[in-house]
């Protein structure tokens, strides 16, 4: 914890020096995020978002959604990064996860479906579309 810590004292005067450094913030609020802090850590992406790169910023915004029980709040973030980025595989795949975890399969095999369409290769994806089709 004090490494993090002393991470986070290090980003919080890259800041200091350069507040327009939207990457020092979605680096703050992960590693706020580790330590539990989501609340710091889901304003720093919310600064960060500031920049015209957000799709780190929503994928990690979806990530505290999640862990703190706010599933359709991470269901937006990753619209968010999809509205711009269709082919974002994260964004696709993590959806199709969270999907399949609130029993939504037909949905979730949708998102699976199309991260294999652009990455048959993707062994996370093919474990989760055999899953789920167990399950639906």
């Amino acid at each position: 914890m004090a490494s993090i810590g002393s991470s986070v004292a290090n980003i919080d005067k890259a800041i200091e020096l350069n507040p327009e450094n939207f990457f020092a913030f979605t680096n703050k609020g992960l590693a706020l995020m580790e330590i539990g802090k989501l609340e710091d850590a889901k304003f720093n992406f919310n600064v960060s978002m500031k920049n015209s790169n957000k799709e780190p910023s929503w994928l990690s915004k979806a990530e505290i959604m999640k862990i703190s029980g706010e599933n359709e709040k991470a269901l937006h973030c990753y619209d968010k990064v999809l509205e711009s980025k269709p082919n974002n595989i994260n964004a696709l795949f993590y959806k199709g996860l969270l999907l399949e975890t609130l029993g939504n399969y037909k949905d979730a095999l949708k998102y699976i479906n199309q991260v294999l369409e652009i990455n048959s290769d993707h062994h996370q994806a093919t474990e989760a579309k055999k899953r789920v089709l167990k399950k639906s």
